[in-house]
Formats: C-alpha cells, structure tokens, sequence
C-alpha cells in the first residue's frame, strides 16, 4: 500500500491542479466538491473518497445537501460578489489578468477557469483565492448561506413523538397525523389494513374526535382547541374535546361537521396566533352553537395552552369554571371600519353601475391598497367588458380618487413601470389594456412578466441600472403591489389567474348614476382619504397578522390573494359578505376564463355521467352536441375529432385504450378510472358543477 498523502493535499492537487487530458474520471470533479474522508483503523490509516460529504482529521464536515437549498442565481450572485466580473453572459477570471476575453465560467456552485485549466467549487474557490484551509472556506460558507449542521442532522434524526388518528364520522380509521421530533409532520391516509403517507393531504380532514363529539349528550358542552395534544389532555379530563390542528388549520367544511345546537368553549392559546385561531373558530361557529365563549384558561404562560394548564394541575373543574366566568363571545366588530367600507361602496356605485358583490369587493381593494405593506399577496382587478362604451374607464377614474398612490397609466413603457413600483406606495391602474396584450401587441412580455410576478411579494427582476457607480450595476426589483386593469375582451390567462373579474354592461336607460365631475369629485374624495388613511395606520400589524379561514370553491392563488380583503372585512364585521362576494365573482369569471384543457375536462365529465367506459368517436360525437362549448366549431368548423381529443388529454397523461363498442367490436376508447386521478386534481368550478349537476 502507497503511503496516503494529507487530505488537504489531495484536495489542492485534484480541484487546483492543471489539466492537461483529463481523463473521464477526473472531468466528472468539474464544478463538484471532492469529498475525502479519513478514518483510521486497525491496519492503518485510510483515506476514501465519499460523495456525500467532506471531512477531514480533526476538521469539519460538511455536508453535500447543506447546500441544496443554494439556487443557480444565488450561487452566480455570491460570484460575482465574490470578485468575479460580469460581461454580458460572460465573466472575468479572478486569478489572472483577464482584461478582454472572458474566461471563467460558473455552473451552479461549481467554477471552471478556461484559460489555465482550473476547475473546483465554492470552498475550492475561497481555498484558492484567500489562502483559507478547507475548513476555514467550508466555515465562511455555512455562515454565508446560514448553514446549521447541528440542526439539519437533529432533523434527519426526526422521532416519532406522537400519531393522532383522525377516523371519520362513524369511527373507522381514515387519517392520521404523525408527528416528530423536532417539530414536524406528516399525513398518512388508511389503505386496506395499514395507512400510506400522503404526499399532499389532499383528503377532507375531519374534525379531531369526530365521532366523539357527535356521540356526546346534548347537555354536555363541547370544547375545541388549537392542537390534538391539547384535546387529548382535555378528554383525559373527562371533557369533550376537539381539534382542527395547528393555528391556520380550520377549514370551512369543518364548520359544517360541527353539531348544531350545543354550548362550545374555545379554548385559546396564550399567543397572538391562539387569538387569531379562536377568533376564526368562533366565528365558523356563532350561527350553529347554542352559546358561544372564547377562553383563556387562567395562569398561562406566555404561548401557554390548554395541556399547559392541565401539567400546572388544571382540573376540568377548573376549566368549566373559567368558561363560567367568560361572558358570551361577540365578533370584534370595527364600527368605524365597517361605517367607512359602506361610505366607500356607496361612493362607488354613485358614478358606476355594479352587482353588490363587484361595488363590496371594490370597496375592499381600495381599503387594501392602504395597508398593501401589510399582506404577502394582492389580488389584481380586471375590469372587462365585450364592446366599447360600458364604463370600464369610469370605474378606474373613480378608484384613481380612492386608492393609495394612484398610478393611472396607458400603454407604459417597462421601464417606466419599474420606476414608479420601485417607490411604494402604489397602485397601477392600467386602462386600455387590450392596446398592451391584445393580438396586434407586440413586444409586451417584459410588462406581462411584471404583472405576473407582482401579486406575491419577493419577486425578484434583475435589471442593469448604468447610473450605478461601481462595477455591480445590477439591481434586483421587487413588482409587488395592488394593480387594476380595464380593456375590451379578455386578459392573458396568467393575470387573469389573479384577478377578482369584474365584467361590465352598457347600462339601460333605467340605470340612472350620477355624471363623474372631476374637479367636484376630487373635492369631496380628499376628506375621505384623510380617514382611510387615519382609519388604516394603527390597524396594519393587526392587518398583517391575520389568519383569516380560507373560502373554499376557489383556486388556490385567489384564496391566498383574498386573505387581505379577508382580513379587512373579518375586522369590519363583514366576513360573511365578503366570502360570499368573492366566491360569485371568482366562480363567474373561471367558467369565463377556463383555459381549453380545462373545459375539455369539465365537459368529459359531463358527458361521461355514469358510464364505464366510451368510444373516442363518440366521446367526440357527444362533446360537439354541447352548445356552449368550442368543439363544435374547432379547426374551422370541421369538428373536434379523435385526433384532437388524444392530443388534448396527453398533457395529463390520459391515453386512449382498447374498449368494446357497442357492437362488441374493440376500438379506440377511454375508462372512467383513467380520469379519476385528473379530475381529482383539477376539480370543476362552481360554475361548471351547477351544469353537471
């Protein structure tokens, strides 16, 4: 046995060594980490190399996937503000004179120098560059990407500490919870006589000891509270006890397992998130219990709970005292908000002629562009109509007066719109917005791109500012804020995606409003502004820490954009109506707004109904008989035929297979089961399960 050279050594010579023909082995340490690991045994001392980590005697590990959370950009981002230099798609080696050719390259975390035949990765390169040990690159490193080791091997320890079983109505197993130490979990759903992990609990979770709580007496009160852990504590108490999960777990439909008619307790945990779950419990249930309490038990500690109270030696004597001494719970209703939301909207449908439900969540927008730092997303407004002349730009003139920081624009350059984003607050209000993405627009995806990135907050564009002093000219821009939109026809697919649709008609004679002054409007806007403004500013952190429950009915970009509009009308007294509000235009703009995939699968299943299986001739034959849909017309008026049905269904994985016609002969045809799966994950629309229905 060759004596083994000092791993540092092996290191240098393979990451920084020169190549001249490299032979197949040594290409594949291109851009990679070399991980060596010594150990010393009986014979000897030992080095092998392992690809999942590097150690070394005495030193320290470092694990490859610590730095699988590390983006492409994030990695060519630490580059660059590393010494690396930036030419078009192009950089500048650091470690010679690299004047006019560029050549350095980077590839994920790994780098290669062209010119001298260098090759390593982000610890070879601070190793190279500032004369580090290894030890003292991987160091910098995990300090650099906030690295913790400790913790992420604690986490693939990940023990079994609890398994709440959550069995449905009539006590047979369907799912359960599995919890771990350190704090996480996962959701496993019954399958014959074991359970099988779902990777997206897409099942209907029921209630924590559903069947409990309806098999109770009707004298007994019932409790909820935010976790298992708690309700179990609760019912080895003797009471009864229930539990959707954690702080953002309650659902709408829980709400309706709930027994009517029974006096319920929520027991709130002693932290913001506690109060805010109570409060949304509370709400679900106030029409259904027959009395109604929000307590907080008493001496807990800060983030106490229920299960807190019972290790400090809680009995439920103790707790049906403390319900006792609760008075009745009533919504934390806002007058002054709920005045000024109704001041708002009836302002609005002076000058415009809207359904109740476009004028409530219009009013609720421009509530929302005053605390728009508040949320993490922000619903857009698509104001559309088919023909001229419906009041499309009356509505945006009128919200011009109301919003915060009014952007009213036509056909704006890219450019143009960064800038003015780039100092909040704003509000884009965008008009004729078929000029920008109807069929004659050319040169728009810079600005759509923009629109579509901007309903979350953290996008991030990258741009090149040139007034920049310095060689890092790039900046990076964030295009979150609220933006409202007016045109004929339709908008683009993805920001129809994340807008409430608000579909206008010319009015009737009958339909009187009043004619829009400008100089007067602006007059009497100013006072209320003052007051939105003042009504705003010491509610925004109460704003942003709501957790209002989701709708339900709608996709899941426009439940997660709804939440501040949500949060407003919860606040205002007003989450019923706005719930309501949201789900009728949300449900009349997707059966509007279905992309062609979508509707061919809501239509299937329309004529499918309760057969087994079906011929692609006639699954085609019954699609083009359905008159509000395109096959009838499709490819110019011949048709939609089987071609076109096969080629339609391959983007979800649904092919044609051999089924018997009705003459018993085998042809080309489609199974029931075989769209089982799809229309599980692209469930109908409100809209579209009326007309099955």
């Amino acid at each position: 046995m060759h004596p083994m050279r000092p791993a540092r050594d092996i290191l240098a010579s393979n990451t920084m060594r020169p190549m001249r023909a490299p032979a197949d082995s040594v290409r594949r340490l291109a851009g990679r980490t070399l991980r060596v690991l010594r150990d010393t045994s009986g014979d000897g001392e030992r080095v092998r190399r392992k690809r999942g980590r590097e150690t070394a005697a005495g030193g320290v590990s470092f694990i490859d996937s610590d730095l699988a959370h590390v983006s492409d950009p994030e990695w060519r981002d630490w580059y660059l503000a590393n010494g690396v230099r930036r030419k078009g798609n192009a950089y500048f080696c650091p470690f010679h004179e690299d004047r006019k050719s560029p050549s350095f390259g980077i590839s994920g975390r790994g780098w290669t120098c062209f010119k001298e035949n260098l090759h390593g990765d982000a610890v070879g390169f601070l190793v190279k560059r500032d004369g580090l040990s290894r030890d003292e690159a991987i160091l910098e490193l995990r300090e650099e990407f906030n690295i913790n080791t400790e913790k992420r091997a604690a986490a693939k320890a990940n023990r079994v500490v609890a398994e709440h079983s959550y069995p449905d109505s009539e006590g047979k197993p369907w799912l359960r919870k599995v919890r771990y130490e350190p704090k996480s979990f996962i959701w496993q759903h019954a399958e014959g006589d074991g359970w099988k992990t779902c990777k997206e609990c897409g099942h209907e979770q029921p209630l924590y000891r559903l069947a409990e709580i309806l098999a109770a007496d009707e004298s007994q009160p019932l409790f909820v509270s935010e976790g298992e852990k708690a309700a179990d504590r609760l019912a080895a108490l003797g009471l009864v006890a229930t539990s959707s999960g954690g702080a953002q777990s309650w659902k709408e439909h829980h709400g309706g397992q709930f027994p009517p008619g029974r006096d319920v307790a929520v027991l709130r945990d002693n932290d913001t998130a506690g109060a805010q779950y109570a409060e949304t419990v509370a709400a679900a249930l106030a029409t259904k219990a027959r009395s109604l309490r929000v307590v907080l038990l008493p001496n807990l500690p800060e983030g106490g709970d229920p299960w807190d109270f019972c290790q400090r030696g809680g009995t439920a004597a103790g707790v049906l005292e403390a319900v006792a001494n609760t008075p009745a719970w009533k919504p934390q209703i806002d007058l002054d908000g709920a005045a000024l939301l109704e001041r708002i909207e009836t302002f609005i449908r002076r000058f415009c002629v809207l359904s109740p439900a476009q004028a409530f969540v219009l009013a609720l927008w421009v509530l929302h562009t005053w605390c728009a730092e508040a949320s993490e997303t922000t619903p857009y407004i698509a104001v559309t109509s088919p023909e001229k002349e419906t009041g499309k730009t009356r509505v945006l003139e009128v919200l011009d007066y109301l919003v915060n920081g009014s952007y009213f624009v036509v056909t704006p350059s890219e450019s143009s719109m960064f800038r003015r984003i780039a100092r909040p607050p704003t509000t884009v209000l965008l008009d004729e917005i078929d000029a920008v993405f109807g069929k004659r627009a050319q040169d728009t995806q810079e600005l759509r791109g923009i629109f579509n990135a901007g309903y979350r907050r953290g996008a991030a564009i990258p741009r090149i500012n040139m007034d920049k002093p310095g060689a890092d000219k790039i900046e990076m821009f964030d295009p979150f804020c609220p933006k409202g939109f007016a045109g004929i026809g339709e908008l683009p697919e993805t920001l129809a995606s994340r807008s409430y649709q608000i579909r206008m008609k010319r009015r009737t004679n009958e339909e009187k409003i009043e004619r829009f002054r400008q100089k007067a409007v602006r007059a009497e806007t100013k006072p209320l502004r003052d007051e939105i403004a003042k009504w705003i500013a010491p509610r925004v952190e109460r704003l942003a820490a709501a957790r209002p429950a989701e709708i339900g009915g709608i996709t899941d970009r426009m439940e997660d954009a709804s939440e501040p509009l949500l949060a407003i009308a919860e606040m205002t007294g007003f989450g019923v109506r706005a719930r309501t509000a949201i789900l009728e235009i949300c449900s009349s703009g997707a059966a509007a707004d279905q992309s062609i995939g979508a509707r061919l699968l809501a239509d299937i299943r329309l004529v499918m109904g309760d057969r087994l299986t079906i011929t692609s001739v006639d699954l085609c034959t019954q699609l083009r008989k359905i008159e509000a849909s395109p096959w009838s017309m499709w490819r110019h008026g011949e048709g939609f035929k089987p071609y076109d049905l096969a080629k339609g269904l391959k983007p979800y994985d649904i092919t044609s297979k051999q089924v018997r016609d009705d003459y018993g002969n085998n042809v080309h045809g489609y199974r029931i089961e075989d769209f089982a799966e799809t229309f599980k994950r692209y469930p109908l629309t409100r809209a579209a399960e009326e007309e099955v229905a």
